[in-house]
């Protein structure tokens, strides 16, 4: 771990701006990684290019390194301009960071600015009359993109849905002044999203699974004509793009990034992947897209996102948790959540960090997240077991709330499910290492859980422990819990109990063979590889597990 790494892994986080008192007509937000410079003049443009509807204005600035160094100053922009929040979010560094400015805009009308985005005068009045002439409408909002500073004589840009050099999306000097009315809208295939506009209640969202530089244009104006609105271009919506970067970008734009998201993305929305993959062959070589097709179908990729619980004090753990991610290849969609430290009794900062995960997944409209503690051990063949057993969650088709991957020995009895081979009904599951978590199971768990401290410490005092509770509330009824066969995850101090009754617990994962795998031993990149493999709308299947005694 860097200097750097560390010093931030335990640096204090700035505090999240408390909700408004009341909601605003329009909310400009903004996602920024480390551009304090570029959010403070987008922000400033507004307050003085657009005063005849500052009143109606508040303000999002979604924090995506809010460890960092420049924290601090993006936090004191809450002071500086009017209704203005600030939102630290460091679960994962992505331009899809963008959807939590939705996600806490409290307006009716939300628009979406890179931090170093400037809005022609007129603009944002234009906007809230498009909608405001428009009630119930789920377009999408857009703008030309002025290309010269001379506003009155410069020709603007948008863009077409072609590749180049690996991308989808190339930037035309065709502006759209003959599509129509210089003052009226005009339809568009899409546009570059340094400037967007939903209504909040029309917002569709992106695909969870994104991360780092998302190059999402022409998918979400995809999603948002599926989500029953029109992409439109408003003429007097222009605006101004900082390109220029004399220092460079301050987040890492790797190719390995955007080979996943447009697996992912094309695979949501049912496009050509083969057309994709001759894109791609543009920017990159075949064995970066082969890997993109092997993380986007990795089981784990089943489930929204995957969250660690760890200490900010057990960076060890966190390395332990983190190599078996890159072993079973879900690191990428690995994120960490700092555990709330509660040194006289454990299991009080263990419910609380279990609850900040749930609140967290609740509000970014998670469907699953998959949660562990550092400790967790997993079998080398996780992956078999678990396309087998996602392959079969979705053909049974019921309802569940909690998914668990592994047990403790003492709760390892469960119910069979006619049919099913991968798990079983859990009756009363113990232990908390890693669960899959359903959005079904969100608001129950939030109602049930107090967020207060000493509110939790009374709660913990009558049901001892989160896990005791969850095992309680699946044999009452109130959640309906799975337990996977055979148990694909562990812990260390429930090896002995394993073998006690009479379990093999030698194919779980060691020191010995991260090492390996950190090597390149022939045997294990050929097992890690297999899911890249065949038809890549198909689960692979590994036949009936053998069950624990």
């Amino acid at each position: 771990m860097s200097l750097i790494a560390a010093r931030e892994r335990s640096a204090p986080i700035p505090e999240p701006t408390p909700s408004l008192e009341q909601p605003t007509k329009l909310c400009v937000g903004i996602a920024t990684f480390d551009d304090f410079d570029g959010a403070w003049f987008t922000l400033a443009s507004v307050v003085l290019y657009h005063p005849e509807i500052l009143d109606q204005v508040s303000f999002v600035v979604v924090d995506n390194h809010p460890e960092g160094r420049y924290a601090a100053a993006l936090k004191a922009l809450e002071s500086q301009f009017p209704r203005t929040r600030y939102i630290p979010f460091r679960q994962y560094r992505s331009t899809t960071a963008r959807d939590l400015v939705f996600r806490h805009a409290q307006a009716e009308i939300v628009l979406c600015l890179d931090s170093h985005v400037l809005v022609a005068p007129g603009g944002l009045a234009a906007l809230i009359d498009y909608f405001d002439r428009r009630p119930g409408s789920r377009d999408m909002v857009q703008g030309p993109l002025i290309r010269s500073p001379h506003l009155a004589t410069g020709r603007s840009a948008l863009m077409l849905p072609q590749w180049r050099d690996g991308r989808f999306g190339t930037w035309s000097r065709d502006g759209g002044e003959d599509s129509g009315p210089a003052d009226q809208p005009y339809p568009i295939q899409m546009q570059g999203l340094g400037l967007f506009a939903f209504r909040k209640q029309a917002w569709p969202g992106f695909n969870p699974r994104l991360r780092g530089f998302g190059v999402e244009e022409g998918y979400l104006h995809e999603r948002a004509r599926r989500n029953g609105g029109e992409t439109v271009a408003l003429p007097a919506l222009q605006w101004w793009h900082r390109f220029e970067r004399p220092d460079g970008v301050p987040h890492r734009v790797l190719q390995a990034d955007i080979n996943r998201n447009y697996e992912l993305m094309w695979r949501e929305l049912g496009w050509d992947l083969d057309e994709l993959v001759g894109a791609l062959l543009e920017g990159t070589t075949r064995e970066h897209i082969d890997t993109a097709i092997m993380q986007a179908s990795n089981p784990f990729a089943r489930f929204d996102t995957v969250v660690g619980i760890n200490l900010d004090t057990r960076a060890q753990r966190w390395e332990w948790l983190t190599a078996q991610g890159d072993f079973l290849g879900f690191a990428w969609l690995l994120e960490r959540r700092s555990a709330v430290a509660t040194p006289l009794n454990h299991h009080i900062g263990c419910a609380a960090s279990w609850r900040a995960v749930i609140a967290d997944a609740q509000l970014r409209g998670l469907e699953s997240v998959v949660v562990l503690e550092d400790d967790v051990i997993f079998r080398t063949d996780t992956l078999d077991h678990l396309a087998t057993l996602t392959h079969e969650l979705d053909e049974w088709g019921e309802p569940w709330d909690l998914l668990y991957l592994g047990v403790s020995p003492a709760s390892r009895h469960g119910v069979a499910i006619p049919g099913v081979a991968s798990f079983e009904r859990a009756t009363r599951p113990m232990t908390t290492h890693a669960v899959v978590v359903h959005a079904r199971a969100f608001r129950r768990i939030l109602e049930t859980v107090p967020e207060d401290l000493d509110e939790l410490a009374g709660w913990i005092d009558e049901n001892l422990a989160i896990d005791q509770w969850f095992g309680r509330a699946t044999r009452d009824g109130e959640l309906i819990s799975l337990v996977a066969r055979p148990n694909l995850a562990t812990q260390r101090e429930h090896l002995h109990g394993w073998i006690e009754v009479g379990a093999d617990v030698s194919g779980y994962i060691t020191a010995a063979d991260l090492q390996s795998a950190r090597e390149g031993a022939p045997a294990e990149a050929e097992r890690r590889h297999r899911h890249r493999r065949g038809d890549r709308a198909a689960p692979p299947t590994c036949g009936p597990p053998p069950q624990l005694p």
